[in-house]
C-alpha cells in the first residue's frame, strides 16, 4: 500500500495541548511494524550512502560547497527531499493526466556521488528509476 508521510507531519505542541499529534508519527511507526507499508527510500535508486550520509549530516567540504554552488543546511536538506517527492508525484499525476509539474523546479545536475550546478539531489532521474521500478515506463 502506499501512503504519503513525512516526519514534519508531527509539529511539537505545548505539554497538556489537546490534540494528539504523535498520531501521525505512531501510526507510521505501526504501519511499518506490522508490514503494511514499507520504507522505500527513492534517494537510493541513484545517490550512493556515502554521499547521502554527508548530506544528512552537513558533512560537505568546502570544495564540494563550491561545485554544489549552495551553502550546505537543514533547511536545503529538506528542501532538496522534498522537490525529490514534488517530481516523483508530478511524473505519476502526468502518467494519468497527460501533464503535471513540480512547482520546486528541476534538479538534474546532481551526479550518484556529489552535487554540482545548484543542485543536490538528480529528481528527474530518481523519478525515471522510480517509475521503471513500477513498472509504469
Amino acid at each position: 500500500m502506499r501512503v504519503s508521510y513525512h516526519p514534519d507531519y508531527f509539529v511539537e505542541l505545548p505539554a497538556g495541548h489537546p490534540f494528539p499529534m504523535a498520531k501521525f508519527p505512531d501510526l507510521h511507526a505501526l504501519l511499518l511494524r506490522d508490514g503494511v507499508i514499507r520504507v522505500s527510500d527513492l534517494l537510493r535508486l541513484v545517490h550512493t550512502e556515502d554521499y547521502l550520509w554527508q548530506l544528512a549530516t552537513g558533512n560537505l567540504s568546502a570544495a564540494e560547497e563550491r561545485r554544489l554552488g549552495i551553502p550546505w543546511s537543514e533547511s536545503l536538506w529538506r528542501r532538496s527531499r522534498l522537490a525529490v517527492s514534488g517530481t516523483v508525484n508530478a511524473a505519476l499525476m502526468a502518467l494519468d493526466d497527460g501533464h503535471a509539474g513540480n512547482l520546486a523546479g528541476g534538479t538534474h545536475h546532481a551526479f550518484p556521488d556529489h552535487g554540482q550546478g545548484f543542485c543536490v539531489l538528480n529528481d528527474v532521474a530518481i523519478a525515471i528509476r522510480h517509475l521503471q521500478q513500477q513498472a509504469r515506463i
